[in-house]
């Protein structure tokens, strides 16, 4: 067959990038307002878009004809999957919004093209170096397309400055319009990657995939410090919070990707020298343990706080890291053969990738309906509060599922969970500020210990205190077991002899440790005082509630000059 001319070929790929602008542009404008069920219609838009994208990609690669067949073999799988996950949402909205599907989506198309087009081209599917060879040329081609986008985008930003000096607005009414600006870049971006297709041979990856080749030793030296001062710094900070759990796996993907470049598309181009070949066998040592501390630290929070759609995220990320991980150090046990080793491993990992990845678009592991019924059993079994409740995310963003959970909640006879869904002001009103609080405190207030116990609480002092600091309170304070002593204490008495009635000190302890107090009068908010103890925060308040306090007077005196008063702590 016949490759068409060169203006020929540019129309056909600036075309089909146009196509492929104006579908991002329908799921805002014409797409919501079809009346079919919101699965057919994302199923159509996921259709069109990865076919539009895998065509263009394969355009460089392939003959037309089978570019088309690429864009077939692509979107088709990947429009049922999109079609289905979209079931577990009651709406188009709903479905968009929860962000995973768009980003599997995406990840399936980049893992499945290297595939489809090597199979197609010469049948050479599970060979990696076609596959290598394949990816990373399409990563370099496709960041020169976009820039190239970019500069065009410039230009098109300068011109309309340009003209708007002698009154013409042209550019500016086009750039307003949300189908332009979806067009115009679909356009140039196929336009770019079609001059691009043609210059392959000059646009190779090589010189990116040897600059690349640098990072290895230094990133290698940072993840041995990291692990080397684990012994010597504690654990306690890698698992506060899922951060560091991010933080981690964002270097092992890091990591991944330098050791895959080092070991390049074959033995004859991958580092050759003795000091690189030993620098790359220590990274994919340092991977295993670097992953496995990831996944330890997604697994304690889900441990303790259950199954979100976002920990479940972290935790299948964790998870492929870990494999790759687990994969990368036991082929440098394989002798002199490991490279080799690594690369089929790499194969064989990017297909258990996207099978997992398409597995979790159907009802075989649904993150939305795990997400449900943990935090329902966390709550059911005690290990959290009604006030505890995720209730705004099971209303609105764990699909279907979530919402009938809501709604079996939203019936409840329990006083406590109606408080806290009234404290979750889930409409977001901002209306009910003062209802919202006194739920919030009226949920809160068994678990804070009074002294002396016959104290009148200061309702009217916590209505003045903000969402943030109600918030605070909450975390500090609240806790499953009715049975444990009290992580709070609220202490009435008459702190500023100056001022009339009694004032409060709320001691609250923070998840880290530290005891945070809340100075409070009879009517509104005081200080807010976080002091350095040298106690632990468990320690002073067990004090407190044992052995008694008593009220002194502090040892400052203030200066004074006419009426105003100063001291170093005013």
């Amino acid at each position: 067959m016949t490759e068409p001319s060169k203006p020929v070929f540019r129309s056909i790929l600036a075309g089909l990038g146009g196509l492929g602008g104006l579908t991002l542009w329908a799921r805002s404008d014409p797409l919501p307002h079809l009346d079919l069920d919101h699965s057919i219609v994302l199923g159509l838009w996921a259709l069109a878009v990865s076919f539009f994208v895998s065509a263009m990609t394969a355009m460089g690669p392939l003959t037309a004809r089978m570019s088309v067949t690429t864009g077939l073999i692509v979107s088709v799988p990947i429009a049922v999957l999109v079609s289905l996950a979209s079931l577990r949402f009651a709406s188009l909205d709903d479905t968009l919004q929860s962000g995973h599907l768009v980003v599997v989506t995406l990840l399936l198309i980049a893992l499945a093209l290297p595939f489809v087009i090597c199979a197609l081209r010469d049948g050479r599917w599970r060979e990696y170096t076609a596959l290598f060879d394949t990816s990373w040329r399409l990563v370099v081609h496709f960041t020169a397309a976009w820039i190239f986008a970019g500069l065009c985008w410039a230009m098109l930003v300068l011109s309309n400055v340009l003209l708007d000096l002698v009154g013409i607005n042209l550019i500016e009414d086009l750039i307003n319009e949300t189908v332009f600006v979806f067009l115009f870049t679909g356009i140039v971006v196929g336009l770019g990657l079609a001059v691009i297709f043609e210059l392959s041979d000059y646009i190779s990856p090589y010189l990116v995939l040897s600059l690349l080749r640098l990072l290895l030793i230094p990133l290698t030296v940072i993840v041995s410090i990291f692990l080397l001062a684990l012994p010597f710094r504690g654990l306690s900070n890698l698992f506060d919070t899922l951060s560091p759990a991010l933080v981690k796996m964002a270097t092992a993907i890091g990591l991944i990707s330098l050791i895959s470049v080092a070991v390049e598309r074959d033995d004859e181009d991958a580092v050759a020298g003795p000091v690189m070949q030993i620098v790359t066998r220590i990274a994919c040592g340092l991977l295993v343990l670097l992953t496995g501390l990831a996944v330890y630290a997604v697994g304690i929070r889900i441990i303790e706080y259950g199954v979100t759609p976002s920990r479940f995220a972290a935790l299948f990320i964790a998870g492929v890291t870990l494999a790759y991980g687990i994969a990368y150090a036991t082929t440098i046990l394989r002798g002199p053969d490991w490279m080799a080793s690594l690369r089929r491993a790499n194969v064989w990992l990017a297909l258990g990738v996207m099978v997992a990845l398409a597995l979790c678009m159907t009802p075989l592991i649904h993150p939305q309906k795990l997400s449900t019924h943990s935090q329902l059993a966390r709550f059911e079994r005690g290990a959290i509060t009604a006030d505890e409740l995720p209730f705004k995310q099971l209303r609105d963003d764990w699909g279907k599922v979530g919402a009938a959970a809501f709604a079996r909640l939203s019936d409840s006879d329990d006083p406590l969970v109606q408080a806290a869904l009234t404290a979750a002001d889930l409409d977001n009103t901002g209306a009910p500020s003062e209802a919202r609080r006194a739920a919030a405190m009226t949920a809160l207030r068994p678990h804070i210990a009074q002294r002396p116990q016959d104290m009148t609480f200061p309702d009217a002092a916590f209505l003045q205190l903000t969402d943030w600091q109600i918030n605070e309170i909450r975390a500090a304070c609240a806790q499953s077991d009715a049975q444990a002593a009290p992580r709070c204490v609220i202490v009435q008495d008459d702190f500023l002899t100056a001022q009339p009635g009694a004032e409060y000190a709320l001691m609250t302890r923070t998840p880290g440790d530290r005891i945070v107090i809340y100075w409070l009068s009879e009517t509104g908010f005081l200080r807010r005082q976080q002091p350095r103890l040298d106690s632990s925060s468990a320690a002073v308040v067990a004090q407190l509630l044992e052995q008694g306090f008593e009220v002194t007077p502090a040892d400052v005196n203030a200066l004074r000059v006419g009426d105003m008063t100063f001291n170093p702590f005013n």
